[in-house]
């Protein structure tokens, strides 16, 4: 799941979303004709090693597109479910794949018992001021994950609002449509 404030301009990329794995891409508009490229992810579980090997190879779909344009910064997040307990996390199939496109992985300590399940992933750590976890909220039993990018976001578009000019207002019409609101057939519950 992704929440992008309203003003921000952005495109879904159901064209680099993959059938089956739980993943959405979006281009976000920066200044001076960048996109940030966001991928997120969840790998269940309960993947079997196969389902695993898929996942991974689905990744490579939003890799391949902002490694074609200069423009673009990628950025991958999400739950990866990556439980090396055998190995150490710089030696995981995951840590491997993502450091063979030239990603850094900014999430290196465990957001979830001792495991390092939740990761941020970004293919330009120049523009990484941040990152790190919280503390889970109350619900969760994972950490929260941040990160905070030295990125531009273009001024939004205008828009236009209703203001109401309280000085202006007609009491007397407002007073007199009140008087005649049928409040014996409006109910209240508290």
């Amino acid at each position: 799941m992704a929440y992008v404030k309203s003003d921000i301009l952005r495109t879904r990329r159901l064209d680099l979303e993959v059938a089956g794995i739980e993943i959405m891409c979006l281009d976000i508009s920066l200044c001076n004709s960048k996109t940030l490229l966001l991928g997120v992810f969840y790998q269940p579980p309960n993947f079997n090693v196969t389902q695993k090997q898929n996942f991974i190879d689905c990744l490579s779909t939003p890799i391949n597109a902002s490694l074609h344009d200069a423009s673009k910064i990628a950025l991958l997040a999400g739950n990866f479910n990556n439980r090396s307990v055998d190995k150490p996390l710089h030696l995981s199939e995951l840590f491997r794949f993502h450091s063979s496109y030239g990603f850094d992985q900014l999430i290196v300590s465990p957001t979830r018992t001792s495991s390092t399940l939740d990761w941020f992933a970004i293919d330009n750590i120049s523009l990484v001021l941040d990152s790190g976890h919280l503390p889970p909220l109350n619900i969760l039993d994972h950490s929260l994950i941040f990160t905070t990018l030295n990125c531009l976001l273009p001024n939004s578009p205008p828009s236009s609002k209703l203001l109401w000019v309280y000085a202006n207002a007609d009491f007397t019409n407002l007073h007199d449509a009140l008087v005649h609101v049928p409040w014996e057939d409006i109910h209240c519950k508290f």
